[in-house]
């Protein structure tokens, strides 16, 4: 049997109106590169993204989008402070598994109904070695990152790499 390709038609008014290749992405006014105020580099300017419908899908895929591993929060009234610039991506709706936040649904570039004061932002937990938290000193209680030098009394690897773990206390150290 012989299979032939079949082209699904798709009128060109439900393509997305984002270009992958022409906008760039970055964490901005955060405690390290995995978290902060979520931009956009599109048409030679940076601008942010406006919270509505912002979750944790769409952080997700920032996440994966900047290669910070996976995501811890999702932050919407300007947590990291107000961006400045052109709110470029408003109602964004991601389902979790795009590559890059471009490929999400959302109002046409530049189009939003936002001010600064809703910039979405972003925590990810970087690429890091989850470990049990009871190996760690330190009485942790909320979302952050915990650094703890290999070899020491906390962690029983004896190499001189870092190793860090997600664990409940705030984000204080640089990934």
């Amino acid at each position: 049997m012989k299979l032939i390709p079949a082209t699904l038609p798709f009128p060109s008014a439900t393509l997305p109106p984002r270009t992958l290749s022409r906008a760039s992405l970055r964490l901005a006014d955060g405690p390290h590169r995995c978290a902060g105020r979520v931009e956009v580099f599109y048409e030679n300017r940076w601008g942010t993204v406006c919270d509505d419908h912002w979750d944790l899908q769409d952080a997700t895929v920032v996440c994966r989008e900047l290669g910070c591993g996976a995501v811890a929060s999702a932050y919407g009234a300007a947590h990291f402070g107000q961006g400045s610039g052109p709110i470029w991506l408003d109602n964004v709706q991601c389902n979790g598994s795009e590559a890059a936040l471009a490929e999400c649904s959302a109002q046409p570039w530049g189009i939003n109904n936002c001010n600064h004061g809703h910039d979405a932002g972003v925590v990810c937990a970087g690429n890091i070695l989850l470990m049990d938290q009871e190996m760690f000193s330190g009485g942790c209680s909320a979302l952050g990152v915990h650094q703890t030098p290999a070899g020491s009394p906390h962690c029983p690897y004896p190499s001189s790499a870092t190793l860090c773990s997600l664990a409940h206390g705030s984000t204080k150290q640089t990934l």
